[in-house]
């Protein structure tokens, strides 16, 4: 049973992480917005389906020393250099670099040839589009976890071709469907909720 103080952390813990969230939220929003409220790609305005991009492909620098981009982005008076994409069009263009030979060498695209066939595996066994919005791009296809649990199997697992494999050794068990980076990612963020069923505009927020 838990005692009065336990009922004070818990209730303060979570107050302090609500908190926590709104403050991300609006920094959000203001970045999103300052830099044009849509992808520039296909337009989409969903604040759950976008992201802040590094238009010069410096993503991994600028986050590992700010990791709080948001507020970082705000602190400096909006710098240039970055644009607003969906999820779906972020990942695009990493593949866009990686098939370039920008940063991988000769196997490691080998690899990836042999990762995209584990997956179209995968995602076919589970229904070959984003169960959510209907979207066929292999390339933005992912499998979600429908009660939730992603974190965890991951830690157990691993991610990527070695859950894709794991799907296939075990007979692709149930629980299982194909979302795009937009849907899965937007559902996360609204607590498990997609997207497109909980509709958060830039501009209605």
């Amino acid at each position: 049973m838990m005692g009065k103080y336990g009922r004070y952390y818990n209730n303060h813990t979570n107050k302090q992480r609500n908190k926590n969230k709104l403050y991300h939220h609006r920094q959000k929003v203001m970045t999103i917005s300052h830099y044009g409220g849509r992808c520039t790609v296909c337009g989409e305005t969903n604040l759950s389906f976008l992201c802040i991009d590094h238009i010069n492909n410096e993503g991994r620098r600028v986050n590992r020393e700010h990791k709080r981009i948001y507020r970082w982005l705000i602190k400096n008076d909006f710098p240039t250099g970055f644009q607003v994409l969906c999820w779906n069009h972020n990942w695009l263009k990493h593949l866009d670099f990686v098939k370039s030979g920008h940063t991988h060498t000769i196997p490691a695209v080998y690899n990836r040839s042999r990762r995209v066939r584990t997956k179209l595996i995968v995602t076919s066994h589970y229904g070959k589009i984003c169960s959510c919005c209907g979207k066929d791009n292999i390339d933005v296809l992912t499998i979600d976890h429908v009660n939730g649990g992603g974190s965890y199997d991951r830690k157990e697992l691993g991610s990527g071709d070695a859950f894709y494999r794991w799907l296939i050794n075990n007979n692709f068990p149930l629980g299982f469907q194909v979302l795009c980076f937009n849907c899965n990612s937007g559902r996360h963020i609204n607590g498990g909720v997609c997207p497109h069923k909980k509709v958060i505009s830039i501009y209605t927020n």
